[in-house]
């Protein structure tokens, strides 16, 4: 009986192919010389990636692998399909991106340009802002950034009175509190 080593060690191999054509024999040392031109020195690692590009890794998903390969004019009319899609997912990320940006410049300008009211009517009595709701309103859209750091002082405010260095203390405490547990 034929074992399974037996069997792995002789190969099959019908008659009509046993001896290799010529092409065959050429083709093989072609690519003989060829590798051994391409060998890098030792230690030498290349900078680009040696894997399948994007493109072709789309390109080998395009059809199942049970189906035969799409004729060659399909292919193109899909990929060039996708490129498209490709090419407007793009450009309305950038519509939005810039609609994003131009809303923002809107609101930073708006907010800016009620520095007078501000100005003129919230910094010296901050206490205005929760009598008058059209203050409090401007309050919710937003604070101008020169007035940013004073307004917010103000807003937290400093019930207990502490110091910097107090405060210093008393952060390191909640930190070490924090760390222990």
């Amino acid at each position: 009986p034929a074992t399974p080593r037996s069997l792995s060690a002789t190969p099959i191999v019908p008659v009509s192919s046993a001896a290799p054509s010529a092409s065959e024999t050429h083709s093989r040392s072609n690519s003989a010389s060829s590798s051994a031109s391409q060998q890098k020195p030792f230690g030498h690692r290349p900078n680009r990636s040696t894997g399948p590009s994007a493109l072709e890794k789309v390109r080998s998903q395009t059809r199942p692998v049970f189906l035969p390969p799409k004729p060659r004019e399909e292919d193109d009319k899909h990929m060039a399909a996708w490129r498209s899609m490709m090419r407007s997912s793009r450009m309305a990320a950038e519509r939005k991106r810039k609609a994003l940006q131009e809303r923002r410049l809107t609101r930073e300008k708006s907010i800016e340009e009620s520095l007078h009211i501000w100005e003129k009517e919230i910094v010296p009595d901050w206490r205005v802002v929760y009598k008058n709701t059209s203050l409090r309103k401007l309050w919710w859209k937003g604070i101008p950034s020169k007035l940013r750091a004073s307004m917010w002082e103000c807003a937290v405010g400093n019930s207990l009175s502490l110091s910097k260095d107090h405060y210093r203390i008393c952060l390191s405490r909640a930190k070490k509190a924090l760390s222990s547990k």
